[in-house]
């Protein structure tokens, strides 16, 4: 444990006075030092019993003891006088400039002193009484009740009691972790009590978070924390599961990011929407977690019965009822026993319930716009989902087409856009559709998948496009999301759109051929089973039909084609390997330094990213740019800058990497090499088109509307095309 604090543990076990470890002179020191801290008990006592998590967290501990104790600037090189009380102080005051200070939390506040005068209601109020000592918590509630809030008063009680020590709170996606980001600051805010006066920080943690301003390395002591293998140490921390689940893959330091979430609550939300891989995955860290003394929250939806089965073995693990609370938790009285059960929730009568209508129809987009233009025309908030960027963007066109001269609000958001766009998008329109935003007369926003889960958008008719039945209701969740005085329209639709001559096909093969893309985002058997689930019903209520409608998709169904069963196989036996492959990436020593690498999300297909320049101008040792935001910078080829790096970052658009890319090559030197990781395509883009920096014409274009798009309009909505773009 000691020997790997360079970032990997030794191949082969070595003796403890090993020359790597430092020799007997060493191996002599550690062993009093032992004897210091726990008082004669030796070594062969301490580790025995002990499980693989608790040896990593001690791992992590000695590292960052090491990181800390090895800067100069808290104990330099001649060393500090022989004075114990002196290096004490000394060792207090390095530990409070690095960030490390104790945050003292304001006791016995009420969960309307935390929310602004709220009452809990009936989920949020069994929940909090609910949790009480470390262990797992699954709460199941439906979308718009207040999951997040629970969790955090849940986790304020912890805190102020002792019982823990922070919280990371996992989500899905970046822009699910940037808003939740805003709402952390807030609670903190409400319970933090420092003499100071001061209130900790929450901390954003994911691949951009050094481009949001909660992820910039600012304020006092925060620099320490910078590195995104010590980001997790920091007490209160908002990101994606990903950065988490590097404590269970073999990146360098792994052990420094499960040292950094012992003792904490940790909140895995969204959990339904993880494929078998990242799910086998979570599996794998929360039962570390457990290991380690956490508090595990784990919220969803629509969470199924076997999925929770997965976490709660022979916990209420068949419980059919919602909104439901199931848990195994240590016994709060300070017994060694753990107490383990399941309650369902009462909700009050029929409030903040939807009954919506529904319609699963085939058809194209150009059999939907006229009526979707006319709803919009006549002041409805309409919300178009579509599951690939290529028909997202197809859709827009044909209602930008549609729509008259300075007609309703229109928008598109996808992945596709650089970073600086998709972030002015992404504020206007979750701006523009919450509760209490400056609501259109009349909109149509089209996007993908990326809002239809953790994000509080409220439409007045919405159409999807098929996807697992889950997700469906993830996305209904957005459909009169919040009580309005009155509404453009006399009752929510839900228009779920499969493709032409879906409910046709004779065999697996067509009906993958049917599918065509949407068959490569969402396995055939589950875009099935939903259909098989929905097709018939003429209207759906949420919250009531939620744990029918998730449970009925994975029954039998007497109208389903003999060949389903086919497709059932091949799904549960590319689910094993999902789940073989994340035990394997689990068990694996020694990735590459860079923890982007490992795979905590399973992709088979490269990527890339385009870098969308104005201008650019070279003379092999000066660099001029002008990004497509209007930034400028003239550097030196091969410098090295952070505000650089943010300049060229918020220009970027992740891509899937295709053949063409292999030609393209950098003039002028490797002058991206120490500015953006990975493989980087800088192009040049004048009026849509796009060129590289020979101004070779490329085949796509680019708009600050529909953001990268194939050149080819006849052939954009091939299966290549779009499975590409």
């Amino acid at each position: 444990m000691i020997g790997s604090h360079h970032g990997r543990r030794e191949k082969f076990q070595l003796d403890a006075d090993a020359g790597i470890y430092g020799g007997p002179e060493w191996q002599l020191e550690r062993v009093k030092l032992i004897d210091h801290l726990f008082g004669g008990t030796s070594c062969s006592d301490l580790i025995a019993g002990t499980t693989s998590s608790q040896i990593k967290a001690l791992a992590g501990l000695v590292t960052v003891a090491d990181w800390i104790g090895s800067d100069e600037r808290y104990f330099p090189a001649e060393g500090l006088r022989e004075d114990d009380h002196r290096l004490d102080r000394r060792a207090g005051e390095a530990l409070a400039e690095c960030g490390w200070g104790e945050t003292a939390f304001r006791r016995d506040l009420s969960f309307g002193d935390v929310f602004s005068g709220w009452k809990p209601n009936p989920v949020q109020r069994l929940f909090c009484e609910t949790v009480d000592a470390p262990g797992l918590y699954v709460l199941e509630a439906p979308m718009g009740s207040g999951k997040t809030e629970a969790a955090l008063y849940a986790a304020y009680r912890l805190l102020s009691t002792g019982i823990s020590r922070g919280i990371y709170f996992a989500l899905p996606t970046r822009l699910t972790s940037n808003r939740i980001h805003v709402r952390m600051e807030e609670f903190l805010r409400k319970v933090s009590g420092n003499a100071t006066g001061t209130t900790p920080p929450a901390r954003l943690i994911h691949a951009d978070a050094w481009l949001e301003p909660g992820g910039e390395e600012t304020g006092v002591g925060r620099s320490w924390f910078h590195p995104s293998k010590r980001a997790l140490l920091y007490p209160f921390g908002v990101g994606t599961v990903d950065q988490a689940l590097l404590s269970c893959l073999g990146v360098k330091h792994n052990f420094v990011r499960t040292f950094g979430l012992a003792g904490k609550v940790v909140v895995l939300d969204e959990v339904h929407s993880y494929d078998s891989y990242t799910g086998s995955l979570i599996d794998l860290f929360v039962r570390e977690l457990l290991q380690l003394e956490c508090t595990v929250f784990i919220l969803s939806a629509t969470l199924s019965t076997r999925r929770r089965r997965r976490f709660l073995p022979g916990s209420g693990e068949d419980r059919r009822d919602y909104p439901l609370i199931s848990f195994a938790k240590r016994d709060s009285k300070g017994g060694a026993d753990e107490v383990s059960g399941a309650m369902s929730v009462e909700l009050p009568g029929q409030s903040g319930a939807v009954q919506m209508e529904l319609e699963c129809r085939e058809a194209g987009p150009d059999e939907l716009i006229t009526d979707v233009v006319d709803r919009a025309s006549a002041g409805q908030c309409v919300v178009w989902i579509e599951n690939t960027v290529a028909s997202a963007q197809e859709v827009y066109r044909k209602a930008a087409s549609a729509r008259k001269e300075h007609g309703f609000k229109l928008g598109l958001l996808h992945s596709r856009f650089p970073a600086f766009r998709r972030k002015e998008i992404e504020k206007d329109w979750m701006d523009a559709l919450g509760k209490s935003g400056p609501r259109p007369e009349g909109c149509l926003l089209v996007s993908t998948q990326i809002v239809e889960q953790s994000v509080d958008i409220d439409a007045d008719h919405m159409i999807t496009a098929l996807a697992p039945v889950d997700l469906v209701i993830q996305r209904a969740g957005r459909l009169w999301r919040h009580q309005r005085p009155a509404r453009p329209a006399e009752s929510p639709k839900l228009l779920i759109r499969c493709p032409p001559g879906f409910g046709a096909s004779t065999d697996p093969k067509e009906f993958k051929a049917v599918l065509g893309p949407d068959g490569l985002i969402y396995h055939p058997s589950v875009l099935l089973r939903a259909y098989l689930t929905l097709k018939s019903r003429k209207s759906i209520r949420l919250p009531g039909d939620i744990r029918g409608l998730t449970e009925e998709t994975f029954g039998n169904f007497n109208s389903a084609p003999l060949w389903l069963s086919e497709l059932d196989q091949e799904y549960e036996k590319g689910c094993l390997d999902m789940e073989m492959k994340a035990r394997g990436m689990a068990a694996i020593e020694g990735f590459p330094d860079d923890e982007e690498r490992a795979p905590t999300r399973w992709n088979e297909r490269p990527t890339a990213k385009l870098l969308l320049l104005k201008s650019f101008y070279s003379d092999k040792r000066t660099v001029q740019i002008e990004m497509l935001n209007g930034d400028r910078a003239e550097f030196l080829s091969g410098q090295k800058s952070v505000s650089l790096a943010r300049i060229l970052h918020r220009n970027l658009v992740p891509v899937p990497w295709k053949r063409w890319m292999e030609g393209e090559r950098r003039p002028e030197g490797d002058w991206l090499s120490r500015l953006v990781f990975g493989r980087v395509i800088p192009i040049v883009v004048k009026g849509v088109d796009c060129h590289n920096l020979g101004d070779g014409e490329l085949p796509f274009c680019y708009s600050n509307d529909i953001g990268v798009y194939s050149r080819d309009v006849a052939t954009r909505m091939s299966e290549f095309d779009e499975f590409m773009w």
